[in-house]
């Protein structure tokens, strides 16, 4: 599983939170290193922020759907940004779920696992 979260806080707290569910991770801090990770090896689930350096998860998102191998890939957008129009956006960028921070850690594992089951 990807995890890509500017916030090292974030990034943390969602990383244990998976931890105790077993999953495994592989963190990334901006775009640039999620596009690489994803080179490297193909995640089942990817969890993305939308506000990153470098390049933004919107970005990253469509560069994913752009591309056969990873088109596929649940994408669940973690963010605080909760307009309509941010989570339309998310909806056209073929994400699969959007869930706005603050989160509960029991919220995040049963979107993970809904889309883990498919």
């Amino acid at each position: 599983m990807l995890v890509v979260e500017d916030s090292a806080i974030s990034r943390k707290v969602i990383s244990r939170t998976l931890l105790e569910g077993s999953y495994e991770i592989v963190e990334t801090e901006d775009g640039f290193q999620a596009l690489a990770a994803l080179g490297n090896s193909i995640p089942d689930l990817v969890l993305l922020d939308l506000v990153l350096p470098g390049i933004d998860g919107y970005k990253v998102l469509t560069h994913m759907r752009k591309k056969a191998e990873f088109a596929k890939i649940p994408v669940i957008i973690l963010t605080s940004r909760d307009t309509l129009l941010d989570k339309l956006r998310g909806k056209m960028s073929e994400a699969d779920e959007y869930l706005t921070k603050p989160f509960a850690p029991h919220e995040l594992l049963e979107k993970v696992e809904k889309h883990l089951e498919k």
